[in-house]
């Protein structure tokens, strides 16, 4: 059974471990200081620091089959790939063709042989089993084929069987030769290996793991130069996050937001704030701002006026 499988899972491992040690990406002022694998997902934890106040938080990215045929492509996983075509194709020669996103390989079947073939009465046959099978066919008078003895012989020998005489025989009228007909080559699309390579991951499969955190990092790379594709995960480290110890999470509010999406420009969040309140008349949305002012330390002195 050959594979032509490039780079070690083993490796890779060790290089995504490394991911935790440092910063692996930076989205939206959110520095990203780990990856690491959660069944076919990966988890990224990220922090950010706005107005002197400590933010905490997590995302989760889910690499599509697309997305992690990407890494298998390359070469990286390779054991994750190499595991998921056995379970889809079996023990079967195949190789990877990267120029076509694809697996080529020969189909299973116990009557073909990539490298030989049997004659029998000027006929080719793609098996000992095949040719001896139409010896005894042709030979008739009760008997049926039963086996092949040692195949591998040049002259293998076709064990029949006659149920009216109650007897076994054997001949050898077959010749094994080097193939001459080629077998029929097939294909297998490389999004279908990545969707079993992602249904290891789900199982915790560490090879498989491998491949699909790699696909997480290339999101985040992506993602770094792509404001659209970074805005989805910005999303969730925004609803995910949490204040470091002493700080004022309880008071952020939609206007908290407000202030941090920028909304106020490059205006002093504080006066911002207060001219937003002076001109609400809703008193429930006033302590709303006035909660958001509190949170931005603006009921110091000279800051605004208390009313």
């Amino acid at each position: 059974m050959k594979k032509f499988v490039l780079g070690l899972a083993s490796v890779f491992l060790l290089a995504t471990s490394s991911l935790s040690n440092a910063n692996v990406a930076t989205l939206d002022g959110w520095g990203i200081n780990n990856l690491t694998p959660d069944g076919a997902k990966s988890r990224i934890d990220a922090q950010k620091t706005v107005a002197d106040i400590a933010k905490k938080s997590h995302a989760m990215i889910a690499p599509t089959a697309k997305d992690v045929g990407k890494v298998l492509v390359r070469g990286a996983g390779g054991f994750a790939l190499s595991i998921a075509v056995d379970e889809l194709l079996g023990a079967v020669d195949w190789v990877l063709d990267p120029a076509n996103n694809q697996i080529k390989y020969y189909p299973p079947n116990a009557e073909s042989d990539p490298t030989y073939q049997w004659v029998y009465d000027g006929v080719l046959y793609n098996s000992a089993t095949a040719a001896c099978r139409a010896f005894w066919n042709k030979t008739g008078f009760g008997w049926t084929f039963v086996s092949v003895d040692q195949p591998d012989r040049e002259y293998p020998g076709c064990v029949g069987y006659n149920a009216e005489q109650n007897r076994y025989d054997a001949y050898q009228p077959t010749q094994r030769v080097a193939r001459i007909e080629p077998i029929e080559e097939k294909t297998l699309p490389l999004e279908t290996v990545a969707a079993q390579v992602i249904s290891n991951a789900e199982s915790d499969d560490a090879d498989a793991q491998a491949a699909t955190t790699a696909a997480a990092q290339d999101i985040l790379n992506e993602a770094e130069q792509d404001a659209a594709k970074a805005q989805p995960i910005v999303n969730q480290l925004e609803a995910n996050a949490k204040y470091s110890k002493g700080g004022k999470q309880n008071q952020a509010n939609e206007y908290v937001r407000r202030v941090q999406n920028k909304e106020n420009g490059d205006e002093d969040p504080c006066k911002w704030l207060k001219n937003l309140r002076n001109s609400e008349t809703d008193p429930q949305i006033k302590l709303k701002i006035k909660k958001a002012e509190k949170h931005y330390n603006c009921d110091g002195k000279n800051r605004f006026d208390k009313k």
